[in-house]
């Protein structure tokens, strides 16, 4: 296991090495705001569709269950920019048939709409098809000929930095318990760049993202050999040479 994590390790740190980015060119035209003469600043809004999750009368903890059929995602299990997928509750094929407009795609981006604020996470193959719940913001990329406004991956991106997280945690509403509208959530600025610009973006993060991924899967692969290792060595099993 550890060899195998040192080995993917290795992989990802090679990947990353192998990107290039740099500064800015300083004979690039910048527009009035201090983007890029190619990039516009647009309401989120004008970008995706949002849309709140079912009233809890439509999906009350009565007809969920672990025993159903179709996975309901909930605020918990948005952790680190993805859908934690363990201790989930599911309802059955009528539910999930009677909150059909509700199912998730690939590529939609979850947002808590109220209580603890947890960073956005990203819908992926594997989920498309399931629910999600009272507590969050659906987002989906609106398209023209063809093509995403934004993409998902940047819009994530986007999403998880901390100027942004101040944002949404500042415009939230109310007291003691946040909550964050979908209008109010529209009125997020988002600096937009070409299409072409996001994927290149994207690719660069994507590839930061599995470099750490891999970091930590073998910090806890070393972790587990330590505590084999020192294991054996103190009751006799191994002696170092």
């Amino acid at each position: 296991m550890l060899d195998e994590a040192r080995r993917r390790t290795k992989a990802v740190d090679g990947t990353v090495d192998a990107l290039s980015y740099g500064p800015l060119p300083s004979a690039t035209v910048l527009s009035y705001d201090g983007l890029p003469h190619d990039w516009r600043r647009v309401p989120l809004g004008e970008l995706v569709d949002i849309m709140a999750g079912p009233s809890y009368t439509r999906l009350p903890a009565e007809v969920r269950s672990a025993a159903g059929d179709l996975r309901v995602v909930m605020p918990k299990h948005l952790r680190e920019g993805r859908i934690d997928d363990r201790d989930m509750e599911k309802v059955s094929v009528d539910v999930a048939r009677a909150l059909a407009r509700f199912r998730l795609r690939s590529g939609d981006i979850l947002c808590v709409r109220s209580g603890a604020q947890m960073p956005p996470a990203l819908v992926e193959k594997a989920q498309d098809g399931w629910l999600f719940s009272t507590n969050l913001l659906r987002l989906r990329a609106l398209e023209t000929d063809g093509e995403p406004l934004v993409l998902p991956g940047y819009l994530l991106a986007y999403l998880t930095l901390p100027e942004t997280a101040h944002w949404l945690k500042e415009y939230a509403r109310g007291t003691a318990v946040p909550s964050l509208s979908a209008a109010t959530l529209a009125l997020l600025p988002v600096p937009l760049p070409p299409l072409a610009h996001q994927r290149r973006i994207s690719a660069v993060l994507d590839a930061v993202d599995a470099q750490i991924t891999a970091h930590r899967e073998l910090i806890q692969a070393a972790t587990q050999h330590r505590s084999t290792l020192a294991a054996h060595l103190l009751t006799g099993v191994l002696v170092p040479e």
